[in-house]
């Protein structure tokens, strides 16, 4: 009893000691989502960020192309918006007393009366270091004003109108609506609600144009 005892004793010893870091003769096997990321998936990622990488760089020297050749295209402000515009409104007032008696000067339009003329100035800037060609700039007519017929000037500008809300544009001469009658005819200030100057010289860079147009105040 004793001998088998300690016969047990030692089978137990050393199956714990080859639990805890006797060699062993076979190899440990991967869990299958192991062998199937790297085995599988990982030459397939590579493969696909390699052209990803190739892709980009086509891209950036492509982009750097458009770039080059964009600086050989002649700038237009009607295209690209490169142009600042500023709508400054002013009404005429005559000086009643002093030395200055029955001068006419413009002031700022803070405060109006219905039936007063208004005096708009459009100031058209070149901001850039290019000259702008084919400068179209749109100002819309103020809300609750009716446009002066013949006011509109630019310097060297074609001046058109609109009376769709900025859709199409013609010479005013040349500007028809449809009554109710079905009828065409000649359209009436009252439904002009854009007008556009088409500047026909280029704008220097920094040059400021100025545009102007009166409107009465309803």
């Amino acid at each position: 009893m004793r001998v088998t005892c300690c016969f047990i004793q030692t089978i137990i010893r050393t199956r714990d000691n080859s639990e805890r870091g006797a060699p062993r003769s076979f190899e440990r096997k991967r869990p299958l989502h192991t062998y199937l990321r790297h085995e599988c998936f990982a030459p397939k990622m590579r493969k696909y960020l390699d052209s990803t990488r190739h892709l980009l760089k086509k891209l950036r020297i492509f982009a750097m192309f458009v770039v080059a050749m964009c600086t050989c295209v002649q700038v237009t402000a009607q295209d690209n918006n490169d142009v600042e515009t500023e709508l400054i409104a002013e009404v005429r007032v005559e000086i009643t007393s002093g030395p200055h008696k029955g001068v006419a000067r413009f002031v700022p339009a803070t405060v109006l009366s219905q039936g007063e003329v208004v005096y708009y100035t459009v100031r058209i800037k070149n901001p850039t270091s290019e000259y702008l060609r084919d400068v179209s700039v749109t100002q819309r007519i103020p809300v609750n004003t009716v446009y002066v017929p013949d006011s509109a000037s630019g310097p060297g500008a074609e001046v058109l109108f609109s009376i769709d809300g900025g859709v199409t544009f013609a010479a005013e001469e040349a500007l028809n609506s449809i009554g109710e009658d079905g009828v065409a005819h000649r359209a009436s200030a009252d439904e002009y609600t854009h007008i556009q100057w088409r500047m026909q010289n280029a704008l220097a860079p920094g040059a400021v144009a100025l545009a102007r147009f009166r409107a009465v105040f309803q």
